[in-house]
């Protein structure tokens, strides 16, 4: 793959050491993308991951903290955060962060789906929201969101994609696959569905 340039990601919900987000911010590393991490941990704790991507792949790799179920702690990440350390913006944001819970429809409870609704799809929003424009004035972006679909995790983004299985050969390969989607050889994909499950989705 082609080398990023000194391209920025942004990777939300990245801050476990064997997720699909921390392994997406590997592999974009590994193609020399400039690295943020995001969750709501202390600092102290993702200290070490992030200086893994910086000696592993001689990337730039900071760590931002945000409250997805906070509108103001999300606008503050974009207009203030990531501004002070790139003032040209993000190149790549991944939505990764993301809340479900399983229980009964009458038993639901309505504030834990008013979280989900929040983390899932209206944290997202904002996040394209404040980020595509600076996309938009340099010219070059990509958007990859993740969410969750019957207990499987499924990429969606210009391009979505699908896996059921969560071990480390699953994990490289959507983080692989996010990579290609941020090559010029995915230039035209955009709204696409990349079911990557062993053929469960048509089953």
């Amino acid at each position: 793959m082609a080398a990023a340039g000194g391209k920025v990601a942004l990777i939300t919900g990245s801050t476990s050491c064997d997720g699909i987000g921390y392994t997406i911010a590997k592999c974009l590393a590994k193609n020399g993308y400039n690295i943020i991490l995001h969750g709501r941990r202390a600092e102290a704790e993702i200290e070490p991951l992030r200086e893994q991507l910086q000696r592993e792949f001689h990337v730039k790799c900071h760590y931002l903290t945000a409250d997805l179920l906070q509108r103001s702690e999300i606008e503050n990440l974009c207009k203030k955060k990531i501004e002070a350390l790139y003032p040209d913006g993000v190149d790549v944001l991944v939505n990764n962060a993301g809340a479900s819970l399983n229980a009964p429809l009458e038993n639901f409870p309505v504030d834990k789906w008013d979280e989900i609704i929040q983390v899932n799809l209206t944290a997202p929003f904002d996040m394209v929201r404040l980020t595509v424009g600076a996309m938009k004035k340099k010219g070059w972006g990509r958007i990859i969101n993740i969410s969750s679909i019957s207990s499987k995790r499924v990429l969606k983004t210009s391009v979505a994609y699908n896996c059921s299985k969560h071990g480390l050969e699953g994990l490289t390969k959507i983080a692989e696959l996010a990579a290609f989607l941020c090559t010029p050889a995915a230039d035209q994909m955009t709204g696409a569905s990349i079911p990557v499950d062993a053929g469960k989705w048509a089953e």
